[in-house]
């Protein structure tokens, strides 16, 4: 079930919009996965605290969806947005000219050839000419867009722009000579088939030469824009590795504070709530067993005047009530086990006494039995008491711990101002949530046990908000950087057939300073997802079995929907001895 919870979890992060819903989704996913493996393995108490987790997550990734649209209209632009937005800008900008500079560096490419060849030959005809011409003249105007674009973002480059447009525009003189030499008449569809005039050499060899000259310089910009948005990628990375250094930093703060409000001081507050009425529930028991008890003692003396269908009611329902008595004492012994263990031993033994009273009556020593319900009672008395005292210290440190709450939230949200919005607001509504619970002493156990839940949520909203604006500036600077990094087109194929085109270089998690955390940040430490591995190609059943299992005889003992269970897990890495453990556990069931 915990398998299926993460399994939907995850559909629920995979068609998420916002980035902090999906992160906070990803993270109570990855904690649904764990609670299933620790389940597996039998480790309850690890089950229970990712379990509890993930529901934070769950809780964090609500308020973040309420929160998104509104984030969204009213979201403050840090100094560091806005500079890495004027870099993004200025890459984009100098890459979409270089690219237009090496379009028209290529044309001129080919017209300088065209022009050589029909030089070295008998001319240029007129209509070749002209047809050169227009190529060119749409050289030169993609040259001179890309000069005006890039005046300003890089004036070396928009230099040698303004040279290739002048070779260009020289080119294109050329190219009018030589079609002017053929005679005004020359491109009419009858004259096609006439020679070149010699006249048009000089002219197409000056054209040639120009043009050679144009697609020089043009590429020469087009290196020069290249170059400038490398060094502004480069500055870009240096800004975003210095913010997501901020930011992780930021997180881990924001974790640490997490970490210590799942601390669980209200939750054993709140048990201890419940344990009180389950301790009332068990006193109104017992009182209807004493009063149970006296009335068979009553018809006791007059048994000759009773049926026996009467005597055994009233036996049913002393017992009944008794029985009541011990089910509520050993809940509330469960109960406050946490927060007042003094008073949980207390309840073991009312509810070992009630046992006994019941006991008793059954063996039809009514005096005995008398003793032991009155034991019973006075011991549930007595946990009572101690339960209230316990109650009155665990609701002074549940104070003093959401004050202290308050106080670290309100810091790290003016941490986060210049660096995440959403997250600076998530850690104010912490801040407020916490103050408000602290400061309101009348404040039922219920009460401070939904503030604490409301602290521990909104902190994981924060947390996800965090790694979301993380995982967002790696994905812009990756963009930046395959811009700035694209190839020339006149480069020409730069990898093997098959061979996929290589983006630029990604930080991997983890690493030290100075290298770009490109990836999602690590979730709360020992919280990360396991690894899958790759599906193989056989068929379904044996490529979904774990390796090993699959032709053993005692896996093709298990029930179906346990082998169904081991399939489905299968794309998981084991924990170590995992395979061991499972084999020795079947092997040895029926023994």
């Amino acid at each position: 079930q915990e398998s299926e919870v993460a399994k939907k979890i995850g559909e629920l992060a995979a068609a998420a919009k916002s980035p902090e819903v999906k992160a906070a989704l990803e993270n109570a996913k990855n904690e649904a996965k764990e609670a299933a493996a620790n389940l597996f393995e039998q480790k309850q108490p690890e089950a229970l605290a990712h379990e509890e987790k993930a529901a934070v997550d769950l809780k964090a990734a609500e308020q973040a969806a309420e929160h998104s649209q509104a984030n969204n209209n009213s979201k403050n632009q840090t100094a560091e947005d806005a500079k890495r937005e004027e870099l993004e800008n200025k890459i984009d900008k100098l890459a979409a000219a270089a690219e237009k500079l090496e379009q028209a560096a290529k044309l001129e490419k080919e017209i300088a050839k065209d022009a050589s060849d029909s030089a070295a030959q008998d001319g240029l005809k007129a209509d070749k000419a002209k047809e050169l011409e227009q190529k060119n003249q749409e050289a030169a105007d993609e040259a001179k867009t890309a000069e005006n674009v890039i005046k300003d973002a890089a004036p070396k480059a928009a230099q040698e722009a303004e040279k290739g447009v002048e070779s260009a525009n020289a080119a294109g003189k050329d190219l009018k000579k030589a079609e002017n030499a053929n005679g005004a008449q020359a491109i009419q569809e009858n004259e096609k088939a006439k020679p070149a005039d010699p006249a048009s050499k000089p002219a197409a060899e000056a054209a040639g030469k120009h043009a050679d000259e144009a697609a020089k310089e043009l590429s020469k910009a087009a290196e020069e824009a290249r170059k400038e948005a490398q060094r502004a990628a480069e500055e870009l990375s240096k800004l975003d590795q210095q913010e997501s250094d901020k930011l992780a930093a930021l997180q881990k703060k924001v974790d640490d504070e997490l970490t210590k409000a799942m601390d669980p001081t209200t939750d054993r507050l709140a048990a201890l709530d419940k344990a009180a009425k389950k301790i009332d529930e068990a006193l109104k028991n017992q009182d209807k067993a004493d009063a149970d008890a006296q009335k068979a003692e009553s018809k006791e003396k007059s048994k000759s005047e009773e049926k026996p269908a009467d005597e055994k009611q009233a036996t049913d329902e002393k017992n009944n009530a008794q029985g009541e008595v011990t089910e509520a004492s050993k809940e509330a012994a469960e109960l406050s086990q946490a927060g007042a263990p003094k008073a949980s031993a207390t309840l073991e033994k009312a509810a070992s006494e009630s046992e006994q009273a019941k006991s008793d009556s059954d063996k039809d020593t009514p005096e005995k039995a008398a003793q032991d319900r009155k034991a019973t009672k006075g011991l549930l008395e007595e946990a009572k008491t101690e339960i209230a005292a316990a109650k009155d210290q665990l609701a002074a440190e549940a104070a003093k711990e959401l004050s202290a709450e308050a106080k670290e939230s309100a810091e790290l949200a003016q941490e986060a101002k210049p660096l995440d919005s959403p997250a600076a607001d998530a850690l104010g509504n912490a801040e407020s949530q916490a103050q408000q619970a602290a400061g309101n002493p009348s404040n039922t156990s219920e009460q401070t046990q939904e503030a604490q839940n409301a602290v521990r949520a909104s902190l994981a909203e924060a947390s996800a908000s965090l790694a979301a604006k993380q995982q967002q500036i790696a994905d812009a600077l990756a963009q930046a950087e395959a811009k700035a990094n694209e190839p020339s087109s006149e480069d020409g194929p730069s990898q093997q057939a098959g061979e996929e085109k290589q983006g630029p270089p990604q930080a991997k998690p983890g690493e030290g300073q100075g290298t770009m955390a490109s990836n999602k940040p690590s979730r709360r430490p020992g919280q990360g997802a396991k690894k899958a591995a790759p599906a193989g190609a056989d068929a379904t059943d044996r490529a979904a079995t774990p390796q090993g299992l699959r032709d053993e005889p005692w896996f093709a003992k298990l029930p179906a929907d346990v082998r169904d269970a081991i399939r489905s897990n299968a794309q998981r890495r084991p924990p170590p001895g995992y395979e061991q453990r499972v084999q020795e556990y079947f092997e040895n069931a029926d023994r």
